[in-house]
Order: structure tokens, then sequence, then C-alpha cells
């Protein structure tokens, strides 16, 4: 017997396709290890569409809110390492030129 069936109907599958389109962006990040999680969580989000089983697609998207999640992260961590040593190099700089006390 299906569960939750409004997580299944048609509005609500266009819903999931959204949401399985920004998982598959995810997925095309060039993080190491970082492509198992949102693969699985489409997996899941699969399943519960093909079962009409509201209770794997909200298992699904809790998984995608952690993939997504995990993914800002990365990315936050990322840019902040790239950009983090450019102030201080600027200061080095600008002291070795005499124009910091």
């Amino acid at each position: 017997m299906p569960r939750l069936m409004t997580l299944s109907d048609p509005a609500a599958e266009r819903v999931l396709g959204a949401v399985c389109l920004a998982l598959a962006m995810i997925l095309v990040l060039p993080v190491p290890f970082g492509n198992m999680l949102p693969a699985f969580t489409i997996c899941i989000i699969g399943l519960g569409v093909l079962e009409r089983d509201g209770a794997w697609i909200l298992a699904g998207l809790g998984l995608a809110m952690v993939s997504a999640i995990i993914a800002s992260a990365v990315i936050y961590a990322l840019v902040k390492a790239t950009f983090f040593p450019v102030p201080e190099r600027i200061r080095l700089r600008a002291r070795d030129r005499g124009h910091c006390p």
C-alpha cells in the first residue's frame, strides 16, 4: 500500500525533477568522493517515485538537503582557501614597500 501519496502526484514529480537536477549539478563538481551521496540520493528519490512511496521520497529529500549542505560547505571552504592568502600577501607587499607601518 502506497504511503504519503501527495509526494508522488504529478505536481510533486516536477518538483522532485528540479531537486534531481540540482543534485545532478552537484555530481559534476570535481570534489573527490563528493558525488556518492548525491548519486545515492537520486537513487532513493527514483525508487520512491517508481514505487509511489512517499516515505522513500521523504527520505530522499532529507538526503538531498544533507547533500546540498555538504556541497555548499565544500565550495565555501575551497573559495575561502583560495582567496584567504591574497589579503595577507597584499599587506606584506605594502609593508615591504614602506606604505604600512
